[in-house]
């Protein structure tokens, strides 16, 4: 398995990364990169969980979900306004 890779992006999908990355002030790969790695589901903590709930039968209340759901929600929000204002 190769260690990484070149991708190219072109038109206006690069016009946009471009855009967006001077918007906020940072270097258009980083920025891109930041997106990739943002958009990526989190296996290991999927693993995890899972693990942990064939080995307790324990699970979360929808309640509790809801408010992780609305935290990570307000911490993506207050990332982006940081963003903006920077």
């Amino acid at each position: 398995m190769a260690d990484g890779f070149d991708i190219r992006i072109e038109g206006e999908q690069a016009e946009r990364l471009r855009s967006a990355a001077e918007a906020v002030g940072v270097d258009v790969v980083a920025f891109t990169r930041d997106l990739l790695a943002q958009s990526m589901p989190d296996f290991e903590e999927d693993d995890r969980r899972w693990a942990e709930y064939l080995r307790t039968g324990e699970t979360v209340s929808v309640e509790e979900a809801f408010a992780a759901f609305d935290a990570e929600v307000a911490r993506v929000r207050a990332r982006k306004a940081a963003r903006k204002a920077g």
